[in-house]
C-alpha cells in the first residue's frame, strides 16, 4: 500500500561473498526487486510506473571462484482502472544438471558399465508472473466520486 505519487517497493534476494585480493571478501547482491509508483488520474484510473529487476548469480567459468550477476529488467508505464488487474510475465529461468557417479574406470566400460555407475540428468524450469491490482481506497476524499 502506498500514497498517490509515492513509490512502493518490495525486494527479495541474497548476498554472495566472493574472495577478493589478499583474502578479502567482496559482497555481491542478487535481488528480485519490484517498484511501483501510482498516480490517480482525474477519471479514477491509475497510472502505474513499474520497475522490475531480477538478478541471478552465476559462476563465471573464465575466472575460477568468481561470480557474475545475470540481470533482467523491465521499466514500463500502464494505465489501469481502480480494481483492474495487470500481469507481468516472461521472467523465465532454466537450470540443467548432469551428474555421474560410480567406480571411475568400470562405469565407462561398454555393456557392463551401468552396473558400476549411474548418470542422472535433471532440468528445472521456472516462470514468474506478477499480478498487480491497484485500488483507490477512499474514493470520496480523492475527489473521484461524490
Amino acid at each position: 500500500m502506498t500514497q498517490n505519487k509515492e513509490t512502493a517497493s518490495i525486494s527479495s534476494g541474497q548476498t554472495i561473498f566472493v574472495g577478493g585480493v589478499g583474502g578479502a571478501q567482496n559482497a555481491i547482491n542478487a535481488n528480485l526487486n519490484l517498484a511501483v509508483t501510482p498516480q490517480v488520474t482525474n477519471d479514477g484510473a491509475i497510472l502505474l510506473k513499474i520497475s522490475f529487476t531480477n538478478d541471478v548469480p552465476e559462476a563465471n567459468p573464465a575466472i575460477a571462484g568468481s561470480v557474475t550477476i545475470d540481470s533482467k529488467s523491465i521499466t514500463t508505464s500502464v494505465v489501469v482502472d481502480s480494481g483492474g488487474t495487470i500481469v507481468i510475465g516472461g521472467v523465465y529461468s532454466s537450470n540443467s544438471t548432469n551428474t555421474e557417479a560410480g567406480i571411475p574406470i568400470l562405469r565407462n566400460l561398454p555393456i557392463i558399465g551401468p552396473f558400476f555407475g549411474s548418470k542422472t540428468k535433471s532440468l528445472k524450469k521456472d516462470e514468474l508472473f506478477i499480478f498487480i491490482t491497484p485500488r483507490v481506497l477512499n474514493d470520496k476524499e480523492s475527489g473521484i466520486k461524490s
